[in-house]
């Protein structure tokens, strides 16, 4: 009986090198139903957390006498009751967003009730979890009574302190990884998810963390109620879960939406329950419940296509994972989400129904260019963005034989504009991602990403995800920086600065430049030292493009 899952939770996915790219699901075979499985989920909430727990030697963590510290980090300004208030709203924020991916991503077929227990008392770790490292775990704590078996699920998230010998003072952990003990149906136990809560510069939010976390969690529940093993977060060669998707939380997503609807009707955990669908589109109708929980439902109960742009609600909710805010990177500000009520989403002036790219006004080909002559490109400008993070990208390839050698060269054409002439002293970095035979960003050793600032390329590694027996690793050394042609581009006057990056396939092997083949692709802009890149490509994920 399987009833422990640890995992730090950015340690991602074992992959296989021989998985097939396949479209994302929006429905598994056979028709929606109309249940859904409501988990109550309780949220234990500490605001003020001293971690004084002992390490592997029995070494206390701090110096001194705890209770001085803990008396000392309650003093904090940041801990006033008014900013534990505020801060206690923004993860309830991030929480309330992870629902929704559930909610969405499960085909409306798993939503999570989130129950918050908030505690304002300063308190010490050892009060709230056990002293076994590394995971200095709250289940069974005699705090949390029999929390396991009134739950679902449970979480533990702590505004967490510790000490620091550098400064001989406390510090905020800012979060990032998290740990999950599975459920037991022998003893009729949910299952367990803790950690920090995310400083809110943090590039992993706790957003991400539910997500993550509780894909553990859901797995265990599938285990436990017989169903084989999903494997969420960590993906399963011979489970046949790998396919074309990008990071973090669309690889979720992806496995998310391959749950067959029956077998949510299994779980032995929650309660199931029923939707309203009057129009019959497989949306669900408002109705109080769902709408007191913040979750998708039908922005019309009387027609399919509430903005008549030709794409059902269903399928318009469906064509993305959600996520304005994602593990590391943002969508990008003048862009939305696929919406059911804009007949036209990205504003292009062609109607969702009709356009192949609703959420990205760029064309769905990157055109080839000719060896002579003005160069054949596609393109997107962004201007007047806030922030001064204006973004403008031109795409092109070029196709090149040489017949006696029976030899098959080309290149890459990425040209690339950014930042306000206004803000024109501010630094910038730009972030490149290519999955260069289009089977996902863990699959194979084609998958590259490129940092640019203001004095060219800063770092570039190549993502190797080739072994279906070793973890994916980034290995920085696969290109010589300095090999990779970069050369100025003068660009528009709504622009401060330009480049064009050059990709050969002397350099990238994999690259098949050549009429018909795809690749997947994003690319974000953020200021120097900030915590996200805001992309133009829905985040943690990769935009498929044909070579025409």
């Amino acid at each position: 009986m399987r009833t422990l899952i640890i995992c730090g939770a950015l340690a991602l996915l074992l992959l296989s090198p021989g998985a097939l790219a396949c479209e994302w699901p929006t429905n598994w075979l056979g028709p929606a139903d109309s249940d859904y499985r409501a988990l109550k989920i309780g949220v234990y909430y500490h605001a003020a957390v001293l971690h004084d727990l002992t390490d592997a030697d029995g070494e206390s963590p701090l110096p001194g006498e705890a209770a001085d510290w803990l008396a000392a980090m309650a003093a904090r300004p940041e801990l006033s009751a008014e900013a534990m208030q505020a801060e206690l709203g923004r993860v309830k924020y991030e929480l309330d967003e992870a629902a929704r991916f559930y909610w969405r991503n499960s085909r409306f077929n798993c939503a999570l009730d989130l129950e918050w227990i908030a505690d304002f008392e300063p308190r010490l770790r050892s009060t709230i979890a056990d002293p076994e490292p590394p995971w200095y775990r709250p289940v069974d704590h005699p705090y949390y009574q029999d929390a396991r078996e009134r739950y679902d699920g449970l979480m533990q998230v702590m505004v967490l302190y510790a000490y620091d010998e550098d400064t001989d003072d406390l510090r905020r952990i800012t979060g990032g990884g998290g740990w999950t003990w599975g459920a037991s149906a022998e003893e009729g136990k949910c299952g367990w998810s803790w950690w920090a809560a995310c400083t809110a510069d943090n590039a992993c939010g706790s957003d991400w963390l539910l997500v993550h976390e509780f894909g553990h969690q859901l797995d265990s529940l599938f285990h436990e109620s017989g169903h084989p093993e999903v494997w969420f977060n960590h993906l399963a060669p011979l489970e046949g879960n790998t396919a074309r998707f990008g990071e973090h939380f669309d690889a979720n997503s992806y496995i998310l939406r391959r749950i067959p609807e029956a077998d949510w009707h299994d779980l032995a955990w929650g309660e199931l329950r029923s939707y309203g669908d009057a129009d019959g589109d497989h949306v669900p109708d408002a109705d109080e419940w769902l709408l007191g929980r913040g979750l998708d439902v039908d922005p019309d109960q009387a027609a399919p296509d509430a903005d008549g742009d030709g794409l059902d609600d269903y399928v318009e909710l469906l064509a993305s994972n959600g996520n304005r805010h994602g593990h590391g990177e943002r969508l990008y500000p003048a862009l939305a989400l696929c919406d059911p009520l804009a007949r036209d989403t990205d504003r292009d002036g062609i109607s969702d129904g009709l356009d192949p790219r609703p959420m990205l006004p760029l064309p769905a080909y990157i055109p080839q260019a000719q060896p002579e002559g003005e160069p054949a490109t596609v393109g997107v400008a962004f201007t007047n963005s806030p922030d001064g993070l204006d973004l403008g990208i031109e795409l092109s390839y070029l196709e090149q034989r040489d017949w006696e050698e029976e030899r098959q060269d080309g290149s890459l054409t990425i040209a690339l504009s950014w930042g306000s002439p206004e803000l024109a002293e501010l630094d910038y970095e730009l972030k490149l991602m290519l999955d260069l035979d289009n089977d996902g960003w863990f699959t194979g050793t084609d998958n590259y990403q490129f940092i640019l600032g203001a004095d060219g390329i800063e770092s570039c590694y190549r993502h190797d995800a080739g072994s279906a027996t070793e973890w994916p690793r980034a290995d920085g050394e696969a290109l010589n920086i300095d090999e990779i042609p970069l050369s100025p581009h003068t660009p528009a006057a709504h622009y401060a600065h330009g480049c064009i990056l050059t990709l050969p396939r002397a350099l990238l092997p994999e690259l098949a430049a050549k009429p018909g083949e795809e690749l997947g692709l994003n690319v974000g802009i953020r200021r120097s030292g900030w915590p996200w890149f805001y992309m133009i490509g829905e985040p943690n994920t990769l935009t498929t493009f044909e070579l025409r």
